[in-house]
């Protein structure tokens, strides 16, 4: 993630250790624990998207993501908490930036809940799937099946 961002924003960051904050100039911040120049550590990371758009303009604060928790080598690996521009929310388990192991998904769009795992991005293994209304459904996901 750290290479994607200099690439993006056309510059390394200072050799950086410990905690410090840094704006880049599309509006994208994060404040939180550096190790060598790269996120590592406890942070909170607000940025736009998840690909690069290099005619984006400034971002305002109502259009980013927010992701706080834990990184590793600039990504988000450990447990963390990401709120998505368009109010969908995931608490839980990162691994190379994907929710990966046990976490909680709520889509703000259908007002639904998922509880269970994750696997590389996608729901896996056994879950509980709660409607707006509050029924209970439990689910079974096989992400490497389904992404074949």
């Amino acid at each position: 993630m750290q290479a994607a961002l200099e690439a993006k924003h056309g510059h390394k960051t200072r050799r950086r250790t410990g905690y410090a904050a840094h704006t880049w100039s599309s509006g994208e911040m994060y404040e939180g624990e550096w190790k060598d120049g790269v996120m590592h550590g406890k942070g909170l990371y607000r940025y736009a998207d998840d690909h690069v758009d290099e005619n984006r303009t400034r971002a305002s604060e109502r259009g980013l993501h927010r992701y706080e928790g834990e990184f590793s080598e600039g990504k988000f690996n450990g447990k963390g908490l990401k709120h998505s521009q368009n109010g969908d929310r995931y608490e839980g388990e990162f691994k190379d930036g994907k929710f990966h192991g046990k976490g909680v998904f709520f889509c703000k769009n259908t007002g639904e809940t998922y509880e269970g795992g994750f696997w590389k991005g996608r729901f896996h293994g056994r879950g509980v799937q709660i409607s707006q209304d509050g029924t209970r459904l439990s689910v079974l996901h096989d992400a490497k099946r389904d992404n074949a």
